[in-house]
């Protein structure tokens, strides 16, 4: 039934109750009765108007419903989604791709302690931050086998993405190196993008960047500071440098120098345990340390044993300067290759 002959039908049985009356008790009882039709039409055009109009736009309801009187809901939607992330590679703006930097202890063939550094760019359009995992394997006789401990880094909205591995003894001889990166976002929806599967890097291949160690810089640095990539440590190379202290034991690092500042900035390259050679020297005079005496002048002379890559700086007894202060008022310096 609509609501136009509901009301016509409330509204005719009003009609029908107010001729009984005036046919029972006259027309001075007809005051009361308009009064009453008056209340049974307000209450109908009410009803009508309202709770019922609620009614039908959802039957289920209740009188405490924060829906508006005479107002209808129409179905929800499906879900709301962003796009699904995506990864390129910083050289050459690829999609899907990512740059792949190798430094090999021995060029041309994969040896353990070699180094492969994977770097990709991370883009979502709708702001979601990346959380995309990377995983190594090597191929030896046919079989791939998982690489431990790779050092991944994610990127953000100015700096790359980046996972590191160091060849384990297990990998010597191995054929290939692969690497897999599952794009994704820590969060929105859809939050996973491609997984892409890196399968060219081969003993011979072209894309992998053998950087040479020649063109590394190399620091040294407190051992109590940690020194790391990005970690800000105080690098005693660099021109202004606090002086160096005697019992103090000094760290030796390598890395690849990506923008040539010689500074270690985040994601470069340590490549410290690639190195086939690390010795110690002690280099200038020590004028300053011996005062009146003749001073010692050394012209970078190795320090007998020294060929780790950290240094304690030793009492005088113990130097081995072969000058009257010990190791005091020389520079200490590196050689490596």
């Amino acid at each position: 039934m609509s609501i136009l002959s509901l009301f016509l039908t409330k509204y005719q049985r009003v009609q029908e109750i107010s001729s009984c009356w005036i046919k029972t008790h006259g027309i001075k009882g007809m005051t009361l009765v308009l009064k009453k039709t008056a209340i049974i039409l307000i209450t109908v055009i009410l009803w009508l108007s309202g709770s019922y109009s609620v009614v039908i736009a959802n039957p289920e309801t209740t009188a405490d419903s924060n829906i508006i009187p005479g107002t209808r809901m129409s179905k929800e939607t499906a879900r709301i989604q962003g796009r699904k992330p995506t990864i390129s590679a910083p050289s050459t703006h690829q999609p899907d791709a990512v740059d792949i930097n190798r430094v090999s202890a021995v060029e041309g063939k994969f040896t353990p302690v070699d180094t492969l550094k994977l770097i990709y760019d991370y883009y979502d359009e709708d702001g979601d931050v990346d959380k995309s995992t990377v995983n190594w394997f090597y191929t030896l006789e046919g079989v791939d086998y998982p690489i431990p401990d790779a050092v991944n880094t994610l990127a953000d909205h100015s700096t790359s993405g980046s996972s590191m591995v160091t060849l384990p003894p297990q990998a010597e001889g191995a054929s290939a190196i692969k690497a897999r990166i599952q794009v994704a976002s820590a969060y929105g929806y859809p939050n996973i993008g491609k997984l892409i599967t890196i399968n060219e890097m081969s003993q011979s291949n072209t894309h992998i960047t053998a950087e040479k160690l020649t063109m590394a810089t190399g620091g040294i640095f407190l051992a109590t500071d940690n020194p790391h990539a990005g970690s800000g440590a105080q690098d005693y190379t660099l021109p202004g440098a606090p002086n160096l202290i005697i019992g103090e034991t000094y760290l030796f690092r390598a890395w690849n120098d990506d923008n040539k500042n010689r500074v270690w900035d985040t994601n470069e390259t340590d490549i410290t345990r690639n190195l086939k050679k690390i010795q110690w020297i002690l280099n200038g005079n020590n004028v300053m340390a011996v005062r009146s005496k003749s001073p010692s002048i050394l012209d970078k002379r190795a320090v007998s044993g020294a060929i780790t890559d950290q240094y304690t700086i030793p009492i005088n007894s113990r130097s081995k300067s072969g000058a009257l202060a010990g190791d005091q008022g020389f520079n200490l310096m590196v050689e490596f290759n």
